[in-house]
């Protein structure tokens, strides 16, 4: 525009100019050819005269130069003028050149703005439709959200009921859960006392079957179990295979030794593990309990206390750990926990020897008058076949040795140690206990067994063991001042298990055999003698926990 204005002006001035300059040329024109006549008409004489002498200059003259001058002047000026329209013109040119490539971009420009509002049409036109399908969803998401916000009100209301009910129940558990609590030591106070009325020494005798080699007719056979009401010969087909009496028939003097029960050559281990399980309870309220099998080499100790590896044949050991695991899931519910400790040692030649050690341990197991045992690895045992592997170890470490009387006869007394400890904290109670369960080695005589050197050296060390053990009882039921618990390992070993705080169960096993009714009457003497002790009332180990 300013551009455009500047051009106009500038038009403007050469047209006021121009009549100026017409004039001015016109009048330039006629003095040249007014000075060219008068030049031609005079020149002859003026050249003449100005030969000879200089005149003055007419006005004419003067006024002819005047005009030429002028004339001169305005050539010049118009000659500048012309140079400044040109450049103007040029100027204009190049303006308009401009002007043209600008309308040009502009038209391209209108014509993509054009397309942009096309295309922001479509957008709007498909937006729109967006919009219609987005309100109809808002519509519906709107009732959604109603429905929703009734549901919500309704279920809050639902909820606090439920918050409610909740609460009575949680009191309603915790009454319960206190009410179990004395339930539970009702039920140890109980079982105590069931456990006292048996006794706390108690005496079962199992016979074992007759093995392969063995006479197994009805004329070959000595002992005999009798039933506990008539005093008569019971059948084996019993469904129990549980009696009262043992009698041996083939000896001089046929006798009739008294036990607590008699468990025939038929009885299974799940059978003989029912009369201990609650021995074994009583260890997780806080008893201590020992059992051991005592009987000669080859009468059923080793596999009445660890079995065979099928399921039925398993002995008392690995039921014992099975139910205690059992127990503690049982218990964890009304608020106990319980952690186990397994040991394992052995008893050879009056030297106790840790079953478990490592290869090459220096460190040897003590025993004690002050402590059962010392220096004795304990393996902490969270599942049953922790105790497996760990019996695994133990039986491959143990002395055995061939006699007379077994081709694998053991040379040690082998125990098995469980530490148990029990915490209750909501009750703020804890018990801890013991349970000793012990394969005793082979009590048959030197000259019957038939042993020289070495094996005849640990029958001694054996025999003078289970004597010593057989004095105790016998003191303990005499009630004698004076217990000989320190005349051998083995006894002060069971010092703890024997005494008021302590329940024992000892299996006499005996062989069926004719050949060994002599071993066999020596073994029930021994179970009578045992039978007859009484340790008293038992106490548990327990108190409270400091919270």
């Amino acid at each position: 525009m300013q551009l455009r204005e500047q051009h106009d002006f500038a038009s403007e001035q050469s047209l006021d100019l121009a009549p100026v300059n017409r004039k001015a040329y016109s009048n330039g024109e006629s003095a040249a050819r007014s000075s060219a006549t008068t030049t031609s008409r005079f020149g002859g004489a003026g050249a003449k005269a100005a030969k000879t002498t200089d005149k003055p200059k007419s006005k004419a003259a003067l006024k002819i130069e005047e005009l030429e001058q002028e004339c001169t002047r305005k050539d010049e000026a118009f000659a500048h003028q012309k140079q400044a329209f040109e450049q103007e013109k040029d100027t204009l040119k190049a303006e308009n050149e401009q002007l043209a490539t600008t309308c040009t971009e502009l038209k391209s420009d209108v014509d993509q703005k054009q397309a942009a509002i096309v295309e922001l049409r479509e957008t709007v036109d498909d937006l729109q439709g967006k919009q219609s399908s987005l309100l109809q969803e808002l519509d519906g998401l709107r009732s959604h959200l109603s429905h929703a916000t009734s549901t919500i009100e309704q279920q809050t209301s639902e909820i606090k009921d439920l918050h409610d009910k909740v609460a009575a129940l949680e009191a309603c558990v915790k009454e319960h859960e206190q009410q179990a609590i004395v339930d539970e030591a009702e039920r140890r106070r109980l079982h105590n006392m069931v456990q006292e009325l048996k006794g706390n020494v108690r005496v079962f005798c199992r016979v074992r079957p007759f093995l392969s080699g063995e006479d197994a007719s009805a004329d070959e056979q000595p002992v005999a179990c009798l039933d506990g009401k008539t005093n008569t010969l019971a059948s084996c087909a019993c469904s129990a295979n549980v009696f009262s009496s043992i009698k041996l028939t083939v000896h001089p003097s046929a006798m009739v030794l008294c036990s607590w029960q008699v468990f025939d050559r038929d009885s299974t281990q799940a059978q003989v593990f029912e009369e201990i399980e609650q021995l074994v309870q009583s260890s997780m309220d806080g008893y201590n309990v020992c059992v051991f099998a005592y009987g000669q080499t080859g009468s059923g100790k080793t596999y009445t206390m660890l079995g065979g590896d099928d399921e039925g044949s398993r002995g008392m050991i690995p039921r014992a750990v099975e139910q205690l695991f059992q127990r503690q899931a049982e218990l964890a519910a009304k608020g106990w926990e319980y952690t186990f400790k397994a040991s394992m040692l052995e008893i050879y030649n009056e030297e106790p020897r840790d079953l478990l050690a490592t290869p090459g341990s220096a460190t040897k197991p003590v025993i004690s008058w002050t402590a059962p045992v010392s220096n004795l690895s304990e393996f902490a045992v969270t599942v049953p076949d922790d105790v497996h592997e760990l019996l695994q170890r133990a039986e491959t470490n143990r002395r055995t040795a061939k006699t007379a009387m077994n081709a694998r006869s053991s040379r040690s007394h082998s125990v098995f140690r469980l530490q148990i400890a029990g915490e209750n904290k909501a009750a703020g109670e804890v018990c801890n206990a013991t349970l000793n369960l012990i394969d005793l080695a082979g009590s048959e005589r030197i000259k019957v067994s038939k042993v020289q050197g070495k094996e005849e050296k640990e029958a001694k060390y054996i025999n003078k063991s289970l004597t010593t053990l057989k004095r105790v009882f016998t003191k303990l039921s005499q009630k004698d001042g004076h217990v000989p618990f320190r005349d051998s390992k083995l006894t002060m070993l069971l010092k703890d298990s024997m005494c008021n705080n302590s329940k024992c169960l000892m299996f006499v096993n005996v062989a069926p055999t004719a050949a060994s009714a002599s071993e066999t009457k020596n073994s029930l003497r021994f179970a009578a003698e045992a039978n007859k002790c009484h340790l008293g009332t038992a106490r548990a180990n327990s108190g409270t926990s400091s919270k």
